[in-house]
């Protein structure tokens, strides 16, 4: 299994809490993916010394959470899951697996996605010597599990972060 990995992101001085500003620095790179940041800045509600806990192993395809922290605050939580068989998806939302994601409806663009109010979780069939699924969960952590403010951003967000994702693990 990997070690804890922090990785610490520069951000800007001048801005010290509204997440959706465009003056704050959002990475480019969330929890090893490449992404947009104008697609990022709209889930963080903090971006005070943003930094993040990565237990994820993509080499050994080894399951585990990245956390993207607001000083000592999570904003982002991810599980990135490796398993022998596709999950139930809606199971997996009803019973608040695995962060708790609410009131799901599916991606109108993804097969496979789920969109909550406060986070999403997404499937593919992905070959790996660990299992033949990758499942990914986001919950945006300062989200009040009935704030629906953000499901069109988190919709966005995951229709690119999961197919970037996906690329990254080169799956078989």
């Amino acid at each position: 299994m990997g070690a804890s990995v922090v990785l610490v992101f520069a951000l800007s001085t001048l801005t010290a809490s509204c997440g959706n500003s465009p003056d704050v620095k959002v990475p480019q790179t969330v929890c090893g993916t490449r992404i947009d940041p104008d697609l990022t800045r709209p889930l963080l509600t903090s971006s005070e010394d943003l930094h993040e806990s990565n237990r994820v192993d993509r080499a050994e395809a080894t399951s585990g959470p990245c956390t993207v922290l607001s000083e000592d605050d999570p904003v982002l939580d991810f599980h990135f899951y490796w398993a022998a068989n596709a999950p139930d998806l809606e199971r997996m939302a009803k019973n608040n697996e695995p962060l708790g994601v609410t009131e799901v409806r599916n991606g109108a663009v993804v097969r496979g996605m789920l969109i909550g109010d406060n986070g999403a979780i997404a499937t593919s069939p992905c070959r790996t010597q660990t299992g033949k699924h990758f499942t990914l969960a986001l919950q945006v952590s300062e989200l009040r599990a009935d704030d629906r403010s953000r499901r069109k951003e988190i919709e966005n967000f995951m229709r690119s972060y999961f197919p970037a994702t996906l690329k990254t693990l080169r799956c078989s």
